[in-house]
């Protein structure tokens, strides 16, 4: 899989996470632990969505 690809599928997984926890499915703990779970799967270094 390319960089790009990657990229894509890490932004794809964030953006449902983020449609979780603004549906209440999940709460904000959830959300920052399941995030830095997919930065560190992904390989993101720096998190500007902040």
């Amino acid at each position: 899989m390319t960089y790009e690809e990657e990229l894509l599928r890490y932004s794809i997984q964030l953006a449902m996470l983020g449609q979780l926890l603004h549906s209440n499915l999940i709460t904000g703990k959830e959300y920052f632990l399941l995030k830095q779970k997919l930065m560190k799967d992904y390989g993101i270094k720096s998190d500007l969505t902040s």
